[in-house]
């Protein structure tokens, strides 16, 4: 609005942040933690999501309060900036170390994790109404993997506002149409519904009971695959979101920090939800 400082809105802000963590999360990364963790993995991916709002709070926040203009009059922020301008300059090295290791991290954790399922769906897709050969297949991910590094490249020369447009446009069609799509699935399995949350509750606390063929499941392991995996749903501590929130148009931070506590919502407790 008039007189808040930022480039890009709260909405936009809260989309391009949402839009790094549907995905990979929220179907595989369920899917991995419900096949080694039994159903109760599903319970401690909840209780990781309330923590992480109040994660997520914190970090958006600090990264709206020390945020800085660079050289071309733009925001940026984040946990290098909240650590240098907040801790102050004798702790440089730390936001040194974070920028490094965040920059490794978004080939890592987020691109390779990412395009390896797009290209291996796709695939998958072919394969069920042409037979193709391993070679054939290793074409397709190529080609698929160019296509989505074109798409990115053009989106990312853009700079921040370009990628907020986009990612407002296509965040809210995407999670209308996985959620629309995961009613159905549930509605034309209603009666297991009642079922499948006992088997949630009782597999939190007592997993061999419910796990079936995973009688070895303890809670440990529940806990430890439903919080694991709920972190890289909602990406909640890891520093990625407060760097897109810095550039968002707020007169006040806390503000911000409520806008981007609903992503963690949307991303682990309805999505994930709705997967599991």
């Amino acid at each position: 609005g008039e007189g808040e400082a930022g480039q890009i809105s709260s909405w936009q802000a809260l989309c391009s942040a949402v839009a790094a963590t549907i995905g990979m999360g929220n179907i595989a990364g369920v899917a991995i933690a419900l096949s080694i963790g039994g159903p109760g993995a599903i319970f401690w991916m909840w209780i990781s999501a309330i923590l992480g709002m109040c994660t997520k709070f914190a970090e958006v926040t600090l990264a709206i309060n020390y945020r800085e203009r660079n050289k071309d009059g733009d925001w940026v922020g984040g946990p290098m900036y909240y650590i240098t301008n907040g801790l102050g300059k004798s702790w440089k090295w730390l936001a040194c170390l974070f920028a490094g290791f965040g920059a490794l991290a978004a080939f890592g954790i987020g691109n390779m994790t990412q395009i390896n399922t797009i290209a291996g769906t796709i695939n998958t897709a072919i394969a069920g109404f042409i037979p193709t050969t391993e070679h054939e297949q290793k074409i397709i991910a190529w080609f698929v993997a160019i296509i989505c590094a074109l798409i990115c490249a053009f989106v990312l020369i853009g700079g921040i506002q370009r990628l907020a447009d986009v990612c407002s446009l296509l965040v809210p069609v995407m999670a209308v149409i996985y959620v629309a799509a995961s009613l159905i699935v549930i509605v034309a399995n209603i009666s297991g519904i009642p079922t499948a949350l006992a088997a949630i509750v009782k597999g939190a606390f007592n997993p061999a009971s419910v796990a079936g063929g995973l009688a070895g499941v303890g809670i440990k392991t529940a806990l430890t695959k439903g919080v694991g995996r709920g972190i890289f749903s909602n990406e909640s501590g890891l520093g990625s979101a407060p760097i897109v929130a810095a550039a968002a148009k707020t007169k006040w931070a806390p503000e911000q920090g409520l806008v981007s506590m609903t992503g963690t919502v949307i991303d682990t407790i309805i999505i994930c939800t709705l997967t599991g």
